[in-house]
């Protein structure tokens, strides 16, 4: 397409020497879209949904899901400091789990216009420098951070605190959902979309970071504690996530 522009109300699209779609009203495009929705039927590539746990068992794995029901609990508890939490979401399933997340206007850093992988590495000392009253949380996928992974070294070196928290999935798996959604609950994913899988505690530890390896909910709750207590050191928790896992709101309903 050549080009194609959205105000407040309309919409139009043009390609090469035709118009593609007329001016559309964007009302009746939502209405259409609803309706469409309501009566899809659900591919039958992804098991029947099952509740969230709310009271999270220490022993209980870690997903997408667990994860965030999990820190938006701790999110909640900090009270006050609430104002103090900067999240940062890289381009990884990991943003659709968390986008209910609630942290104060302004406090909230993503980047869904081009989708770049690994932003949020460098991008997290330059936050943490111009917020240095505020604790900066990254969330990244182990894809997105492979591709660029130096920034908490740097963050280490100006004695800066970020937590990182990297979904060690071991696969491009954003980059897999867009293309067939359907081969993740069925571990059916490429050799060119699997991820070497990284040492992220040893890695930290090179980096002058504090590093720690989260599997289940109690080994989590360790981690964000400790993690929290640090003044002049990144935190980088690596958190195992399934292969086959997908968030709730990614998958068919």
């Amino acid at each position: 397409m050549k080009k194609s522009f959205i105000n407040a109300a309309r919409l139009s699209v043009s390609g090469p020497g035709h118009v593609i779609a007329n001016v559309v009203n964007i009302k009746d495009f939502i209405i259409e879209l609803t309706i469409a929705l309501e009566n899809y039927n659900s591919p039958e590539w992804w098991p029947a949904p099952k509740e969230v746990l709310r009271q999270h068992d220490s022993k209980v794995s870690l997903s997408y899901d667990v994860f965030f029901d999990y820190f938006k609990g701790f999110v909640k508890g900090l009270n006050e400091e609430k104002n103090k939490v900067i999240t940062m979401y890289d381009a990884s399933l990991g943003l659709f789990a968390g986008i209910d997340l609630r942290v104060d206007k302004g406090n909230a850093f993503s980047e869904l216009i081009w989708g770049s992988i690994g932003w949020t590495s460098g991008a997290s000392v330059g936050v943490a420098v111009a917020n240095r009253d505020k604790r900066v949380i990254v969330f990244t996928g182990d894809g997105g951070f492979q591709n660029c992974s130096t920034g908490p070294s740097t963050a280490a070196r100006d004695k800066l605190n970020p937590i990182y928290f990297i979904f060690q999935n071991n696969t491009y798996a954003i980059d897999q959902f867009l293309v067939n959604p359907a081969s993740i609950p069925k571990d059916e994913i490429p050799d060119y979309n699997r991820l070497h899988n990284w040492d992220y505690v040893k890695l930290a530890e090179s980096f002058g970071c504090k590093g720690y390896l989260a599997k289940t909910v109690g080994e989590l709750e360790q981690a964000v504690c400790e993690a929290w207590k640090l003044k002049d050191k990144p935190a980088i928790i690596s958190v195992v996530i399934p292969s086959t896992d997908l968030p709730a709101v990614l998958r068919p309903h």
